[in-house]
């Protein structure tokens, strides 16, 4: 078999390097995401509705904008929204493709970008999405094994719509407490940028802990959506 140049390419990179860019992706997605959220509120927030979707879309829009603005200096993560995932039993057509679980955001980091790491969005907004939605339609995913996690990480990132991240931490406690236990609640964690409504909490999980980190957006604010200069 008659291998394609590129792919005697990647077989002769340097395992260390390809490590390297894999740790360097995950030492940095996070304040990737802190920064395209901070880019997003100094916008005022601007989304077509209060939908989930509406404030997945925005954030995803200024995320992608960061990572291009990268590429000239750097290995950069690949970003792309409600993206199965595609295990080797849907693959394989041992389970139904229409079941896949569909994350908010998915980042692929490494330098062929083959270590995906979900990101699942919720809001904030009486009555329609509660404290209780954040915790068993989201975060309980990841308790479940339904979206995989990142190197023993979760990824949340709550749209708080009516109330201001304080007040939306302490609702979302008050549901773990009652749902999961006060073990697992959220703390205050050190800020990524500007961003100061960092949390993390830790979980059990088949084979080890767990351990989430929490971005709170307070988006109380919606100006009208308008174009974006692009590079």
């Amino acid at each position: 078999m008659i291998e394609e140049p590129a792919e005697v390419e990647a077989s002769a990179l340097d395992p260390a390097f390809l490590q390297r860019i894999l740790d360097r992706h995950r030492a940095e997605v996070h304040s990737l995401l802190a920064a395209a959220a901070e880019e997003w509120i100094a916008d005022g927030c601007p989304r077509f509705n209060d939908h989930e979707t509406s404030c997945t879309a925005v954030l995803v829009g200024f995320l992608a904008d960061l990572i291009r603005r990268g590429r000239a200096s750097a290995f950069q993560i690949a970003v792309f929204p409600e993206t199965g995932g595609w295990t080797d039993d849907y693959l394989d057509g041992r389970s139904d493709p229409d079941t896949v679980p569909r994350p908010d955001i998915v980042l692929f980091l490494g330098l062929h970008h083959d270590v995906k790491m979900p990101v699942e969005c919720k809001r904030l907004l009486r009555p329609s999405a509660t404290a209780k939605d954040y915790i068993l339609k989201g975060l309980y995913r990841f308790l479940s094994g339904t979206y995989e996690s990142s190197d023993g990480q979760a990824t949340m990132i709550c749209f708080a719509m009516d109330r201001d991240a304080p007040t939306a931490c302490e609702d979302i406690n008050k549901v773990i407490r009652a749902q999961l236990d006060a073990t697992q609640i959220l703390k205050a964690a050190p800020p990524l940028g500007s961003l100061q409504a960092i949390y993390r909490s830790r979980h059990p999980h088949p084979g080890d802990k767990l351990e989430a980190v929490h971005l709170f957006l307070d988006i109380q604010s919606r100006p009208p959506p308008r174009p974006r200069a692009r590079i």
